[in-house]
């Protein structure tokens, strides 16, 4: 929020996602950074992002692959969908060119290593697959948003970053950004998509960069 209200928003943004992605954006038709922070840019925390169609289908369809405990699978008797909307904790979203940023921000907690009726769908998995899926019933600007230039951006400490087997999440991103395999194994639904182009948009900062960045980000660092 600081650096979205910053005088000098577009650079700082355009600063910090060259060291999360590289030098240019890792989506089609948008050639720099600074054109994905120029225009109508919205910032909303707590977005509700809808569950893919085709992710509810699949999961009614496989329940007992993913899920064993009895009383759970009894729980989803005449149930229609098994997975409500997901929560991220920001989105950044410019409405003129549909790019956006859904962030996973964490401090000392990890990420989620299941949901309810599926056990094996941990919680980047979930934001990622909602990060591929098309929005066109929400309300605007939210229906604005490009799957195809959607980033997804995980905010942590850096000492976690510099040891990423401390967390469950240190060992799921870096293996999605390394070997796209492994994002198609945890989106089994997902079907003829280019997994490597996709993990290029995955990316990871820590809130020493944003202070670094702007000195009025995260005070409460020492």
């Amino acid at each position: 929020m600081t650096i979205f209200y910053s005088q000098n928003r577009v650079n700082e943004f355009s600063m910090l996602f060259k060291d999360a992605y590289g030098d240019g954006p890792p989506i089609r038709r948008i050639d720099r950074w600074e054109e994905c922070f120029v225009g109508e840019l919205h910032l909303f925390f707590e977005a509700k992002l809808p569950s893919p169609k085709l992710y509810k289908k699949w999961l009614l369809e496989n329940l007992v692959q993913r899920q064993f405990i009895p009383h759970v699978l009894d729980s989803a008797h005449n149930k229609r969908t098994l997975e409500g909307p997901t929560n991220v904790d920001a989105l950044l979203l410019n409405s003129e060119n549909g790019f956006a940023v859904i962030t996973e921000a964490k401090v000392l907690s990890d990420t989620s290593f299941s949901v309810t009726y599926d056990v094996r769908r941990n919680q980047l998995a979930r934001n990622i697959d909602v990060m591929l899926e098309k929005n066109e019933s929400l309300c605007p600007p939210l229906n604005k948003r490009d799957p195809e230039k959607t980033l997804f951006l995980l905010i942590t400490p850096k000492l976690f970053k510099d040891n990423p087997a401390t967390r469950l999440y240190g060992y799921k991103l870096n293996e999605y950004k390394t070997n796209s395999g492994a994002l198609a194994q945890d989106l089994p639904h997902r079907k003829n998509c280019n997994w490597q182009d996709i993990s290029k948009r995955l990316g990871w900062l820590t809130w020493e960069d944003f202070k670094k960045t702007n000195e009025d980000c995260c005070k409460w660092l020492p």
